[in-house]
C-alpha cells in the first residue's frame, strides 16, 4: 500500500510541475512576444492546419473509395470529420483576418 501511495504522489508531483511549466511558458510567450507576432503565428498555424487536415480528407476520401471499390462497405466518416474540420479551421482563419 505504501508503494501505491509514493506511485500517486510522484504522479501528482508530476502533474504539478508540468502545469507550472505550462503556466512559465504562457507567461514568457505573453509578456516577450509581441502581439502583432503572436497574431501573424496564429493566423500560420490555423491555415497550415486547414491544409494539412483537407490534404489529409482527401486521401481518406481516395481511400475509402477505393476500399468501397473493392470490398463494397463505404465509410465516409473520417474524410467527412477531417474536410469539416478544416472548414471550420478556415472560417476561423477567415475570422481572424477580418
Amino acid at each position: 500500500m505504501p508503494e501505491q501511495d509514493s506511485q500517486t504522489t510522484r504522479a501528482l508531483n508530476l502533474i504539478g510541475a508540468l502545469l507550472g511549466l505550462i503556466y512559465l511558458l504562457w507567461a514568457m510567450w505573453t509578456l516577450m512576444v509581441p502581439e502583432p507576432t503572436r497574431r501573424e503565428w496564429r493566423l500560420r498555424i490555423t491555415l497550415s492546419s486547414a491544409r494539412g487536415m483537407r490534404v489529409l480528407g482527401r486521401h481518406a476520401a481516395g481511400a475509402s473509395l477505393s476500399r468501397e471499390a473493392m470490398t463494397g462497405a463505404a465509410s465516409y466518416e473520417l474524410p467527412y470529420y477531417l474536410m469539416a474540420g478544416s472548414e471550420r479551421l478556415m472560417d476561423s482563419y477567415r475570422r481572424m483576418t477580418l
